[in-house]
């Protein structure tokens, strides 16, 4: 009898753990870069992939022949950044905007092309990225709704954005790190890894978390930091490979990447950090798609589920198209 009972316990253990995981309807063919929600829908957008989801069903937001990297919401429409030359039936070229309804060009003179991060900063519009002299702007520039401006000079390629005490930081290519003021740039001093490029950025507890492309042959640093007095430290439990994505929530901070362990635990591209020791979010990602890297490349909660988007084929342990969801504690 304490047998039987024992199986069906271990039954039900099992099932909980695979329904903490979900498939997001039939998901999405490509790699899903960005995820946002806006009017009470959530947004995807990555390599081929545009679309909204109200919970049920997925909806096409038109074609694009190319790849969305970032979305921000300013001045109550959506804007995404990416690598495209048109987007729904506009032309884009690396940024276009959306009110809900249709894409629309946001400035049809200024062609940034790359844009990789976006952040709305002091009422204005951030776009970072792969671009050079663009009306000026290289790497980065600032939209007020009716006009671009340069931001500063000496900037890098920019591949993450995030506002922390004021300040607007910047994270790219091959560790470059710099902190705007709105009226100056103060470049960071890297004290970390000066060859680890700044992948994502966030707040967590009122301090700002960075995550990077560990090395190849840094097997002992981890790929998340965090900024401290003018430098970077370490997280104090190493999560190696590579971190794309961070994510505050509540009281946890989630990481998404290209890992196999944070902490002291097995963790397969996604981990959630207390502020003393990662969990792990039971089997995690896995599935790599032949030719492509298995990682988790965005997050976003949404009605009650942590939403995670990149290039996967499972979930917690079920067959899922590079986007699942995860049901969060007391949800």
């Amino acid at each position: 009898m304490k047998r039987g009972v024992l199986v069906v316990l271990t039954l039900l253990t099992s099932l909980f753990t695979k329904a903490q995981w979900d498939s997001v309807g039939n998901g999405q063919p490509a790699t899903v870069n960005a995820l946002i929600e806006y009017k009470g829908m959530l947004y995807a957008g990555g390599r081929s992939v545009l679309a909204c989801w109200d919970g049920q069903k997925w909806k096409s937001l038109g074609g694009i022949d190319g790849t969305v990297f970032a979305f921000a919401i300013y001045n109550n429409e959506l804007y995404a950044g990416g690598a495209f030359d048109s987007i729904g039936t506009v032309e884009g070229n690396g940024l276009a905007k959306w009110d809900g309804s249709k894409w629309s060009v946001v400035d049809k003179d200024t062609k940034l092309g790359y844009v990789c991060a976006l952040a709305v900063y002091n009422n204005e519009l951030y776009a970072g990225g792969k671009f050079s002299n663009v009306s000026g702007m290289t790497h980065i520039g600032r939209w007020n709704g009716i006009k671009w401006q340069a931001v500063a000079k000496g900037v890098e390629d920019i591949w993450c954005l995030c506002v922390h005490n004021g300040i607007l930081c910047m994270g790219g290519s091959i560790g470059y790190f710099a902190l705007w003021n709105g009226t100056a740039l103060i470049p960071a001093k890297d004290t970390y890894n000066h060859m680890a490029d700044v992948e994502a950025l966030a707040v967590y507890s009122d301090k700002l978390f960075g995550g990077f492309l560990q090395p190849s042959n840094e097997d002992n640093l981890s790929s998340q930091a965090v900024w401290n007095n003018g430098a970077w430290n370490p997280s104090a439990q190493l999560v190696n490979g590579y971190t794309y994505a961070l994510l505050s929530y509540n009281s946890m901070l989630y990481a998404g990447g290209a890992f196999d362990m944070a902490g002291k635990d097995k963790a397969s591209c996604i981990a959630a950090w207390n502020g003393s020791n990662w969990t792990t979010l039971g089997k995690g990602i896995s599935g790599q798609i032949p030719g492509t890297e298995l990682a988790v490349k965005t997050l976003a909660v949404y009605n009650g589920y942590l939403y995670v988007g990149g290039t996967f084929s499972m979930a917690g342990g079920i067959p899922v198209h590079n986007i699942a969801r995860y049901k969060l504690a007391g949800k």
